[in-house]
């Protein structure tokens, strides 16, 4: 499932997002937590491939390992024991551009958005 808060600054936004998550008893290695900003990219969210300079006594060799993304992570997680729940938590989502950090997975989120607390 996916809530979205949304609302004006100072609404009390990210406290009913602490409040959901601390009422439920989350461990902290269930929870992902990031904040999006004009620099996020779609590796940072899913991951990508980062190169790895290496010494060895025949010389100096590259590899590549995956550097993956909160997103991965997250989901990873959550298929380790699909019987708990895992949380993605994603905070200034407006602060980024959301289709270009999300691409192809935006397609795929849930629809159900929820106002932020009064």
């Amino acid at each position: 499932m996916q809530i979205i808060y949304y609302g004006a600054p100072g609404t009390g936004k990210s406290h009913a997002v602490k409040e959901l998550v601390d009422g439920k008893k989350i461990s902290d290695d269930h929870i992902f937590r990031t904040s999006l900003h004009p620099e996020y990219t779609y590796s940072d969210v899913v991951g990508q491939l980062l190169p790895k300079v290496e010494k060895t006594p025949a010389g100096t060799g590259i590899s590549y390992a995956v550097a993956k993304g909160v997103f991965t992570r997250a989901l990873e997680k959550a298929y380790e024991d699909l019987a708990k729940d895992v949380y993605l938590i994603i905070e200034e989502m407006s602060r980024g551009d959301s289709a270009a950090i999300f691409g192809e997975i935006f397609q795929l989120l849930d629809r159900e958005s929820l106002p932020g607390p009064d």
